[in-house]
């Protein structure tokens, strides 16, 4: 089977097609050729209507933006002062949660 190719180049795998020097596989032959003429991407199929990554992203939870923020802030602030508001923030969310 061959896809946005023609025939020609890939009748004989030996046939010099583009390359440099004695290289009989060219630029369209061999791993080097696949590799330089694909583009690798991520496919994930979700089955079913369950959806809560999109759910939240289109109506958020305010006690969850807070626990993430809080969360965020007290794993990642500088300082004592800045790491303690960030807990306290991430109880209070917890505590809207409920």
């Amino acid at each position: 089977m061959i896809v946005n190719d023609v025939l020609a180049p890939t009748a004989h795998p030996a046939a010099p097609f583009g390359g440099r020097g004695a290289s009989g596989w060219g630029v369209t032959q061999g791993a080097e050729g696949l590799l330089a003429m694909t583009v690798p991407q991520v496919v994930t199929v979700h089955k079913g209507t369950f959806r809560p990554h999109f759910d939240e992203a289109a109506d958020p939870d305010p006690a969850a933006v807070a626990v993430l923020r809080g969360l965020m802030t007290w794993t990642h602030a500088r300082g004592f002062g800045a790491k303690l508001r960030g807990l306290w923030e991430l109880l209070k969310g917890i505590r809207k949660k409920k």
